[in-house]
């Protein structure tokens, strides 16, 4: 199988394989789920993600900082696993970091504020429909909101379904947004504390916006994002970090949240499989969209900086996983593979381009 490059990540509390190697047995839960509403494509997916793949260490130039690069024989890329849920959780949070560290580079100057945005919670056989009804609000909450677009720079928001005890009693679901909003710093007045759009404003214009689509708004969250350890997930940061951009950053990376799922019903589950099935959870506009799309991976992962000192190969078998340190001549027969994967997938990715080009002449 073609193996498949994840980011590299760094090393912190509990060591990288016992990591990945808890929230394996974790996925256990979720797969009995699968078995039981008769998915068993999806149980078998997850129950073979990431059985086998090679961990790249590596060690920081400068510093004593170890991280890990992982790369998966076969992932499963369902939402509800907390291994892919996981690595693209870090992955959205480094983006985001490097996107809003190049655009300070550029000497785009922003604040950075959170919104919560939701609706009533729908029941949950109305929950497709509620889900679909609430991102048409979005978009013309963000399209149309004028009072914002003088001094909105970039946006960045991900879509959550939670389900409280009292949801779950009253046979609910809870979709909301979280939207980081970059706006320029006149947005803020520090010496009076004052917002040119107040929290209440925003609150009006989102009932409106749900309003138009027949759909009830409930509460928002309106705050300006502070560089404390509440917002900066420390697992991310390896000390060469601004902490205010990671607080900002951290804001935009809202993944599902698989371990909500443990206490779920069958039914509620299927229900919630199902609605999310191929839906997109993340978007972006403004510059921070233009930025995410400028990254290219050596410029995400930093590699300049790092040095490969190791290669584990790690094996799931009997509930835990059996790790090998590659010999020297392992190593470079398997870089030479992924050099030769990378030219391959290169040459592919020049023949597209090139046949596209020529359709449209």
């Amino acid at each position: 199988t073609t193996l498949k490059e994840e980011l590299i990540m760094p090393i912190k509390k509990t060591d990288y394989v016992s990591n990945i190697q808890n929230k394996k047995t974790a996925n256990k839960k979720t797969i009995d789920k699968y078995l039981s509403i008769e998915s068993e494509k999806k149980a078998f997916n997850m129950e073979y993600c990431f059985n086998q793949f090679y961990a790249e260490k590596y060690k920081h130039k400068t510093s004593e900082l170890e991280k890990f690069k992982s790369r998966p024989f076969t992932t499963c890329k369902n939402k509800f696993c907390h291994i892919c849920s996981y690595i693209k959780s870090k992955k959205t949070f480094v983006k985001s970091y490097l996107a809003l560290e190049k655009m300070k580079a550029d000497n785009i100057d922003f604040i950075g504020y959170h919104l919560t945005l939701t609706i009533k919670n729908p029941f949950t056989f109305d929950l497709s429909n509620s889900y679909d009804t609430m991102n048409k609000a979005f978009k013309n909450f963000i399209k149309n909101f004028k009072e914002l677009e003088k001094y909105l720079i970039g946006w960045q928001c991900g879509r959550e379904i939670s389900q409280s005890e009292a949801a779950k009693t009253n046979n609910e679901f809870h979709p909301h947004i979280h939207c980081l909003l970059l706006l320029k710093p006149d947005f803020y007045n520090p010496v009076s504390r004052n917002q040119k759009i107040t929290k209440n404003q925003f609150r009006d214009k989102w009932t409106k916006s749900c309003s138009f689509y027949n759909i009830e708004a409930y509460q928002i969250e309106f705050k300006k994002i502070k560089a404390n350890e509440d917002f900066i997930n420390l697992e991310n940061s390896d000390g060469e970090n601004d902490p205010f951009l990671s607080a900002i950053a951290e804001v935009s990376k809202y993944p599902t949240k698989p371990a909500d799922l443990q206490n779920m019903s069958l039914q509620h589950f299927d229900i919630l499989d199902k609605v999310l099935h191929n839906k997109r959870q993340s978007s972006s506009g403004g510059l921070l969209k233009q930025y995410l799309a400028k990254q290219k991976e050596d410029e995400i992962l930093h590699i300049d900086n790092w040095e490969l000192i190791e290669i584990l190969f790690c094996n799931y078998s009997t509930n835990k996983y059996n790790v090998k340190i590659l010999s020297k001549q392992q190593q470079e027969s398997y870089l030479s593979k992924i050099e030769l994967e990378k030219m391959i997938n290169e040459t592919i990715k020049n023949t597209r381009k090139i046949i596209k080009e020529q359709s449209k002449l």
